[in-house]
């Protein structure tokens, strides 16, 4: 178990646990963007982490995604951010939304910051959903699935300071648009909310044609090879009483909880 690794290190890894006939070998992060990633399965068949090409949007739109700060990869982004952001050739210079609960400093360095009270980002993607929907604004169908997402916008609660018109400004924009992205998943989330917002979020970039633009699994990130929780639960239920683990750069101990941790492993 190791923290994660890419290149010559890794392959070193591997090759030893291979000399003592094994091929468990596991990257473990406290962080591992697990929503992310099975929201990715979940909508392409891709379990993956993309490399997001911000410095070529005109439009970013973070649902929560403190890409300045934490999130992924914040010191690449904050240079894709500079500039995307910055005034070049006299072009007009591009936005960025932030819809979260609190002002990160990444709210802080949005055009518009859309305050929600936590978890709502997910109802405010559903509605941008449903609105690029309903006035055929996206660039690929997404027909299939309207009735699926009116049905949950229906049973959302109103949101205070979170107005239709402004919406409906904001899917004209993200779809027309030369080229955007939606980002969502903060870091440290889990569970099931937090993966459909990432779903939510991915179908926008989908409806929008950012995907293989802005979004580019091509080339996707090192922390997709990160394991999740259930990886890494079943990776240290694998271990018998004649098995040595060797831990390398990484404290699962401390970031699992110990009780977490022992109750992982047999015995």
């Amino acid at each position: 178990m190791s923290s994660l690794q890419t290149g010559a290190l890794a392959e070193v890894m591997k090759h030893f646990a291979a000399a003592f006939g094994s091929d468990r070998l596991l990257f473990y992060e406290a962080f591992s963007y697990e929503p992310l990633k099975t929201a990715h399965d979940e909508v392409f068949g891709l379990p993956l982490i993309p490399r997001y090409q911000m410095q070529e949007c005109e439009l970013i739109v973070s649902f929560a995604a403190d890409f300045l700060e934490s999130w992924v990869s914040p010191v690449s982004f904050a240079s894709q951010f500079g500039e995307m952001h910055g005034y070049r050739n006299n072009r007009v210079m591009n936005r960025m939304v932030y819809i979260g609960p609190r002002l990160s400093m990444t709210a802080a360095n949005a055009d518009e910051f859309m305050q929600v009270p936590p978890g709502a980002e997910r109802l405010v993607a559903l509605k941008m959903l449903r609105i690029i929907l309903e006035k055929d604004l996206g660039k690929n169908n997404l027909s299939s699935i309207g009735r699926t997402i009116e049905g949950l916008v229906a049973e959302a609660p109103e949101l205070p300071g979170v107005e239709e018109a402004r919406l409906v400004e904001l899917c004209r924009t993200f779809c027309s648009a030369r080229s955007s992205v939606a980002l969502a998943a903060p870091v440290g989330s889990t569970g099931p909310m937090a993966m459909e917002t990432a779903i939510v979020a991915a179908l926008l970039n989908y409806a929008a044609g950012r995907i293989g633009q802005t979004v580019d699994f091509s080339r996707h990130h090192a922390l997709s090879y990160v394991a999740g929780d259930g990886q890494v639960r079943r990776f240290l239920a694998s271990l018998g009483p004649d098995d040595t683990l060797f831990i390398h750069d990484t404290n699962p101990l401390f970031s699992r909880g110990m009780r977490r941790f022992q109750s992982a492993v047999p015995g």
